[in-house]
């Protein structure tokens, strides 16, 4: 049928390619976020951040860190477990 021309033809051209979902998201909401992540480096902002955090921890010092999505979390404790003291 050829590119989509509008955006309603892109979601329904991304909900096709994503399949069943547990906790299903609009496919247009899913796309542009994913774009806005991408364009605005947010995990690499995320990454970072905390970084930045680790360094100026003291000694016997804390860091918080909230995340809001499965995927945030997953990039923090996959970059925690690279920085891991034992």
């Amino acid at each position: 049928p050829g590119a989509p021309k509008t955006t309603r033809e892109f979601s329904d051209l991304v909900a096709a390619c994503r399949g069943y979902e547990y906790q299903a998201m609009n496919s247009a909401k899913a796309t542009f976020q994913a774009l806005r992540i991408h364009l605005n480096d947010e995990f690499g902002q995320l990454q970072g951040g905390v970084a930045a955090s680790l360094d100026m921890l003291h000694l016997g010092g804390r860091v918080g860190v909230l995340t809001w999505k499965h995927s945030e979390c997953a990039l923090l404790v996959e970059y925690l477990r690279t920085v891991e003291v034992a």
